[in-house]
């Protein structure tokens, strides 16, 4: 398993998804960053056989040396890449060592911001995978339609997750009548910018509070804007390692990615039976379905208007909450993620 990211988000935890879910079964060996939560957790976990570290988030052509030795002494025949970065280094291994077999995962294509070098890289990387996944329909057809994947060798598995374990009410972190959470990181692809100007237009709502959950490079920054501005109305909790408990205590769910795979917070979201407000770009809108769990938005005025909907149309919040859940149900459990990548990892490991 190859990725360039073990911070909190959906790639890393996809990573560990499939190492705990399928350990009894393959023998897993990871390189990734150390750090906090992920790589801390695989260098000492019992279910990885062998760690070697990899930058953060950048290529080095010592750690690809470093990597193919690795390969070499654990026996490694199937390398499984999850996000940009790390699909580098999977494809130049298979450039050295054609044995091997690659699997990529790509977790989020920014359609429209690639520039015509990289994504020539990339489509000449695609002659080194043996097997492309996309986390969401929409993902796969931009990728598709940009020359990322050979015909007949790609598939979609969505990301998947375990239903809320007991009782889904538990609101001891309840602070507001009507509170709008938002798990993300905070950088450039989550927008959390967005979610900021949304808060402050509503600020005149006194009984709508925002929830964020998370951290990363703008967390800081926004912090100190609703400090500066007086912008009283959004809880910064920061990284968490209990979000379920603010899952429960919230109401409504809000996105403002700029573009996504097939995000995590939406399909826990789900999970609870939440309702929706998000941007619609793709992969949200494979969770978040206009109309039914959901109202999908182009501008700020948009969404402010789906979030009073739903305070103030009770029938609208509880039809769009049973459906939510219902979207979970059919189509984003984690025992059929695994079993998808389980038939995959079968396939390629003759």
């Amino acid at each position: 398993m190859v990725t360039v990211r073990s911070d909190f988000g959906g790639g890393p935890k996809h990573v560990d998804q499939i190492i705990s879910g399928l350990s009894s079964e393959f023998e897993f060996f990871i390189a990734a960053p150390k750090g906090a939560p992920f790589g801390d957790l695989w260098m000492s976990s019992n279910m990885v056989n062998g760690f070697i570290e990899i930058p953060f988030r950048k290529f080095s052509v010592i750690s690809l040396y470093r990597l193919l030795q690795f390969v070499r002494r654990n026996r490694i025949s199937v390398i499984h890449s999850h996000g940009n970065g790390a699909g580098v280094y999977s494809r130049f291994l298979k450039m050295i060592n054609p044995s091997l077999r690659v699997i990529h995962t790509f977790h989020g294509i920014a359609e429209g911001c690639m520039g015509s070098v990289k994504t020539l890289v990339f489509r000449t990387l695609s002659f080194f995978s043996d097997w492309s996944v996309f986390v969401s329909s929409g993902e796969q057809q931009i990728g598709v339609n940009q020359g990322f994947v050979r015909e007949g060798k790609h598939s979609v598995i969505y990301n998947g997750i375990n239903p809320p374990a007991g009782d889904r009410s538990d609101r001891s972190l309840r602070k507001c009548p009507f509170c709008v959470l938002t798990l993300s990181r905070f950088d450039y692809q989550k927008n959390m910018h967005l979610a900021y100007e949304i808060a402050k237009r509503m600020m005149v709502y006194d009984f709508i509070k925002f929830i964020w959950v998370g951290d990363g490079p703008d967390y800081q920054e926004l912090h100190s804007l609703s400090k500066e501005e007086k912008v009283l109305n959004i809880q910064f909790v920061g990284f968490s390692e209990q979000p379920q408990r603010y899952l429960s205590a919230s109401d409504l769910y809000l996105s403002t990615s700029r573009f996504e795979g097939l995000p995590y917070g939406l399909i826990e979201a789900t999970s609870f039976g939440l309702p929706i407000v998000a941007t619609n770009v793709v992969g949200n809108n494979e969770v978040a379905i206009n109309g039914r769990n959901a109202v999908l938005f182009n501008g700020i005025d948009e969404a402010i208007s789906a979030i009073l909907s739903f305070y103030y149309q009770k029938q609208k919040y509880d039809e769009a909450a049973m459906q939510s859940f219902d979207v979970f149900d059919r189509n984003f459990r984690l025992s059929s993620m695994l079993s998808s990548i389980r038939s995959l990892y079968l396939n390629f490991a003759g």
